[in-house]
């Protein structure tokens, strides 16, 4: 099966809207990481999943084409085996912008990428949907969540399940002790209640493996 593509059209648009010419080398730079042989998950299907789900929202944003920017290179670095993904999307991010025009909104668009690392709260209303946004799949009806969770696991193949499972019970527990999983108000109204339901789902499925 052919990896995905990103959306070349709607690349560029985005560019022109920020005033700028699009970097077809940027782009073409993204399409290959995505397509990796590793991306089960993070691929160009799960950035086009989330600038779909950014249509909806788009009204919620206060810097819709920063935002927007955010979700193309948020997770263009990914290795399961390391814990700087974000940092370097986000350094990668900052040096396209900073090489073609945009170095203004260079810090704006690295703070949003962090943001996705979910290990802090997020500072800005914008940091607080963009999370949302990648949280999201949480929210799936129950066979687009088992997809989902079957492909990630896929991505932590080389880690055996006497440590994958409950490193992932423990991060999907961590999920369910907030007091809120979706911290803007778009997001909590639309995707809390089912995300809830499928994390405590996938943790009854895979304690039963234990």
């Amino acid at each position: 099966m052919n990896a995905p593509d990103l959306d070349l059209q709607r690349w560029q648009s985005l560019w022109r809207r920020l005033g700028v010419q699009p970097p077809q080398d940027a782009f073409e730079h993204l399409q290959r990481l995505y397509a990796g042989p590793a991306r089960h998950y993070h691929s160009a299907a799960h950035i086009d999943a989330m600038l779909q789900t950014f249509d909806t929202l788009r009204d919620h944003a206060q810097a819709p084409e920063l935002l927007e920017l955010a979700i193309w290179y948020h997770d263009a670095i990914y290795d399961p085996a390391r814990q700087d993904n974000e940092t370097r999307s986000a350094e990668l991010a900052s040096e396209v912008l900073q090489a073609n025009g945009l170095g203004a909104q260079v810090q704006a668009v690295h703070a949003l990428i962090m943001a996705t690392d979910h290990r802090q709260p997020a500072t800005s209303a914008d940091q607080r949907l963009l999370v949302d946004i990648d949280l999201s799949i949480l929210a799936a009806t129950p066979s687009e969540y088992s997809a989902y969770a079957k492909a990630v696991r896929l991505e932590y193949g080389c880690f055996p399940d006497a440590l994958y499972v409950p490193g992932r019970v423990a991060v999907l527990k961590k999920f369910l002790q907030r007091p809120v999983i979706f911290t803007s108000p778009a997001g909590q109204a639309r995707w809390e209640a089912r995300a809830r339901e499928n994390i405590q789902a996938e943790i009854d499925g895979l304690q039963e493996q234990c």
